[in-house]
């Protein structure tokens, strides 16, 4: 039993490669994908089950770049929203010193400037829940240590929001062409829900990155 569960094509092992089929032919209603989507799960653990993805672009997580995005996160893929809950549960690790990696990251520095990181991270965390929530998916409120809807409480410049945006289209021409194509219908592009959009061109931390 253990074993043919461990065969399972599992998209937040998979996510790495840039094939959206990936995504859409996983079994998205199977209670082992749900188990490992809502998971929050440490890198370790990731390592150990990659050795069952059987895809051949499985890279591990920390092999990727951490992005803690400014643009909401409804414009993001599914491969996207995913990664961007794990990071953010990573992020939140960092900020509360379990972790040794990632301490100085440039994505990182607008959450330590804040008096109360703690909680923009959690505010941050609660709302790609809720999006993740709104379409289906099962991500763990309770690892959110402060779990709180707060809204527009850092700055973020309209030129970073246009960096990111451009980015994420780069990254889903290939990745999801069918997102791709509705982001291009994009005008006004919104930000994730705790920042303000102030004008101003990319923001230096971005540019460290």
């Amino acid at each position: 039993m253990v074993i043919s569960v461990l065969r399972i094509r599992i998209p937040i092992l998979c996510f790495h490669g840039d094939n959206s089929a990936l995504v859409r032919n996983c079994a998205y209603n199977s209670k082992f994908f749900q188990d490992f989507q809502v998971g929050g799960f440490t890198t370790p653990s990731l390592h150990i089950l990659g050795k069952f993805c059987d895809d051949s672009q499985f890279l591990h997580m920390e092999a990727q770049p951490m992005r803690l995005w400014s643009i909401h996160p409804k414009y993001l893929d599914p491969k996207g929203l995913v990664a961007l809950w794990m990071e953010s549960l990573l992020a939140q690790k960092v900020l509360i010193d379990e972790t040794r990696g990632y301490k100085n990251h440039p994505q990182l520095e607008r959450f330590t400037k804040h008096p109360d990181p703690i909680s923009v991270i959690g505010s941050y965390l609660y709302h790609v829940y809720e999006e993740g929530k709104r379409r289906g998916y099962h991500f763990q409120k309770e690892k959110i240590l402060i779990a709180i809807k707060q809204m527009h409480i850092i700055e973020v410049s309209r030129g970073q929001i246009f960096f990111e945006f451009e980015h994420l289209k780069e990254k889903l021409k290939t990745r999801d062409p069918e997102i791709y194509k509705q982001l291009l219908t994009i005008k006004e592009i919104e930000a994730h829900p705790v920042f303000k959009i102030v004008e101003g061109k990319i923001e230096q931390w971005e540019k460290t990155y």
